[in-house]
């Protein structure tokens, strides 16, 4: 009987880390959308936007980056 707990007990860790995977997983795509999609914006704007708001295109990337993985 103490095999089955122990059996049962792995099976419902292995679920958890299943899940926990998934749960990163998620959260990695979601903040992947979110550098694109200020990517996609801040390059939609024109030179004279970008340096009113006091950035280069060269810096567009580390904006993007910084909105999606530093907040």
């Amino acid at each position: 009987m103490a095999y089955a707990n122990t059996h049962t007990s792995s099976r419902f860790d292995l679920v958890a880390r299943v899940r926990a995977v998934a749960a990163d997983a998620a959260e990695a795509w979601a903040r992947y959308r979110t550098y694109r999609e200020t990517l996609d914006q801040l390059q939609e704007l024109t030179d004279r936007e970008l340096d009113d708001l006091g950035l280069s295109r060269w810096s567009l990337k580390d904006v993007a980056r910084q909105s999606a993985y530093d907040a």
